[in-house]
């Protein structure tokens, strides 16, 4: 009779085991997750219900099946123990005729005392039928060297029949598996002991282990993940406040001091990022370099279309690459590089850029170093751009013939609507080119012209364009020394021109016959007029001398000197006194008041006598028609010096008016 061994309650409940193919390895012991130490795969719906028994109580169950035994009845321990005197001549014969081979191998086994066998025992049983003895040995084999090479076995955590197993050859192991137990014995006895985490990553192959694929890869669609590993990399700290913007429309950073070092993980993020489309990085301080990984990003990024790099000192080198991003760029259209220390040579480069960029529609270049032959150059540029709405380029060092270029540029820009100078120094020159070329300009509609050295002859000059333009609705003219006859022809323009509608005149005291112009103005049209306030500031006018005010009187009347002389002098003594002279003047109508009669009898009363004499008449007559002739000559050469300063000169690439 077969000796059987009842499970007590604490050993581990199974539901029925899943079948083992045949292709499949006995799977080696682990020792770390619950997972692969369980009875079959998770996929399964089988279930560990109590954690496997360890050697310390199944001590304490073999001893309690001894003390049960030596009350059984003296038939029963007899046949048990004849049972097992018969098992043990039957493995003494086998091992007797066993080669030398076999005998290494079990005292191997005796060395390593460890073997490992699959989780399932009862699996194992039921492929007897179906799997041969040699199959079985060979994968009895690869279990135990698996374990013997992981080196992370302990045989004090086995249980007695796993002790007994592992002093046994391969082929012992089947028939005691396979003869002297039943399967509540194996499921009881072949529990995986708990071995240490060191065998935790032994590999081996299995049909059982199903374990859940990796979670396919996302891309990181804002940027902010790829942010922070390239702070890592670069040993830079990440700005904690810009995590959340990287899914904003706008990311403004500024005062932020990123420095160049710091602006490499940002570009290289937004290379990724599909929502930023407004990016405002001021007073950073990432200059040059900084500059050159924006300019990369920028020449592969699809979303962003405003910048502003506004206070980061990028200097020319900085410019020229932004610029050289603008003949690749489609995609950006406004563009802010105020105060970043940009010459001229940056502008040419700009104006380069702008003859191929038609995409760009607002450039703000303010508060920089471009010169006069820097503003030749984007003049050049505007004259064939058509796709620039707006250009600031205030706050520069702008002269002569860099105004007369922006100006030559409007007569041929059909699409510019924006454009301020002021706080340059286009003066006189920039305003003959401005009002001789904003007559042809039809697109036009804001001109800055605030504190650029216009005075009263510069806005007479200027007048003209102002009067005959059709679309200029806001004129800015402010801080100028105009005076009272640069406002009255501005007033004169404007009555004229009917589509103004702010007039700015900001500083510029006005006559009180200017004021009131002004007013009349704004009741009878829709337009706002801003001045400095009431005074005045009139050239005065010098006294003329009291002989030519005689001079012009005698030629007015058609008179000849002599025979007015003798009318006073009714003696016929040749010489008339002060009191005949003052009282002739009056009696022919000539009107002078008391102290300007004095003063022309001092005046040609040379040898101060009292008394006039014909030839003192004629010598102050003559000296007088000669200071006449040299003022009239005095005021035809300023009227050609401000010809030859109002002659606009040819630039190259212009062509000429």
């Amino acid at each position: 009779m077969k000796k059987t061994r009842k499970p007590s309650s604490g050993n581990v409940g199974f539901e029925k085991s899943r079948k083992i193919p045949g292709h499949s390895r006995v799977r080696p012991l682990t020792s770390f997750a619950p997972e692969r130490n369980a009875v079959s795969s998770t996929s399964d719906k089988r279930q560990i219900t109590a954690r496997p028994k360890t050697s310390q109580a199944l001590h304490r169950k073999q001893t309690t099946d001894t003390d049960a035994q030596k009350h059984l009845p003296n038939k029963t321990q007899n046949e048990s123990q004849t049972l097992e005197n018969i098992g043990s001549d039957a493995r003494r014969k086998t091992n007797a005729n066993r080669p030398s081979s076999h005998i290494a191998n079990r005292h191997n086994a005796e060395r390593d005392r460890s073997i490992s066998f699959g989780s399932d025992s009862a699996g194992i049983r039921k492929h007897r039928g179906s799997k041969s003895t040699k199959e079985l040995k060979i994968n009895i084999s690869q279990s135990k060297s698996s374990i013997r090479s992981s080196g992370a076995f302990d045989p004090s955590n086995f249980n007695p029949v796993q002790r007994k197993v592992a002093w046994q050859s391969d082929s012992d192991v089947v028939s005691t598996l396979s003869e002297n137990h039943d399967d509540e014995c194996l499921k009881d006895s072949f529990q995986p002991p708990m071995l240490g985490t060191e065998d935790s990553g032994s590999e081996y192959d299995t049909d059982l282990e199903t374990e859940p694929p990796a979670a396919p890869k996302q891309y990181d669609s804002s940027g902010k993940y790829t942010y922070l590993k390239v702070c890592k990399q670069e040993d830079v700290l990440p700005v904690s406040s810009l995590q959340p913007k990287f899914e904003e429309k706008e990311m403004a950073i500024k005062h932020r001091s990123l420095g160049s070092k710091g602006a490499l993980p940002l570009a290289k993020s937004l290379l990724k990022n599909v929502y930023v489309e407004k990016l405002d990085l001021s007073d950073n301080g990432i200059e040059a370099i900084g500059t050159s990984f924006i300019a990369s990003m920028l020449v592969d990024n699809c979303y962003i279309t405003q910048l502003d790099l506004s206070e980061n000192a990028i200097g020319a080198d900085g410019g020229i690459l932004l610029a050289e991003m603008l003949t690749r760029n489609q995609i950006l259209r406004k563009l802010t590089l105020r105060s970043n220390h940009l010459t001229d040579r940056v502008a040419k480069r700009f104006a380069e850029s702008l003859r191929e960029n038609r995409t760009l529609r607002h450039l703000d270049l303010s508060h920089n170093e471009i010169g006069e032959q820097g503003a030749v150059f984007l003049g050049a540029g505007l004259a064939i751009n058509y796709g620039l709405k707006h250009l600031d380029l205030s706050w520069n060092c702008i002269r002569g013939k860099g105004g007369v270029a922006i100006a030559q540029a409007m007569k041929i820009n059909d699409s510019l609507t924006t454009l301020n100078l002021s706080w340059n120094g286009v003066s006189l020159l920039g305003c003959v080119a401005l009002g001789k070329f904003l007559r042809r300009n039809e697109n036009l509609k804001e001109l800055d012209l605030r504190n650029n050295r216009i005075g009263y002859l510069g806005a007479q000059r200027l007048c003209p364009g102002i009067a005959k333009n059709v679309s200029l609705e806001t004129l800015n003219i402010g801080l100028n020394p105009l005076g009272d006859d640069g406002v009255a022809a501005l007033l004169k323009a404007v009555k004229i021109n009917k589509s103004l509608k702010v007039l700015s005149l900001e500083n510029v005291t006005v006559s009180s016959n200017a004021f009131r112009e002004i007013e009349q103005l704004e009741k009878t049209r829709e337009i706002k007029i801003v001045t400095g306030g009431l005074g005045s500031f009139k050239k005065p006018k010098e006294m003329p001398q009291q002989m030519a005010i005689l001079l012009d009187f005698i030629k007015v009347n058609r008179l000849r000197l002599v025979d007015w002389f003798f009318q006073f002098d009714k003696d016929h003594s040749g010489d008339i006194s002060r009191e005949e002279f003052k009282t002739g003047l009056k009696e022919t109508g000539l009107k002078m008041t008391q102290k300007q009669l004095d003063t022309l009898i001092e005046y040609l009363d040379v040898d101060n006598n009292g008394k006039i004499e014909y030839s003192e008449l004629l010598i102050g007559r003559n000296h007088t028609l000669r200071e006449q002739r040299d003022l009239r000559m005095a005021q035809q050469k300023l009227r050609n010096l401000e010809d030859m300063r109002a002659r606009l000169p040819t630039i190259k690439g212009f062509e000429p008016d």
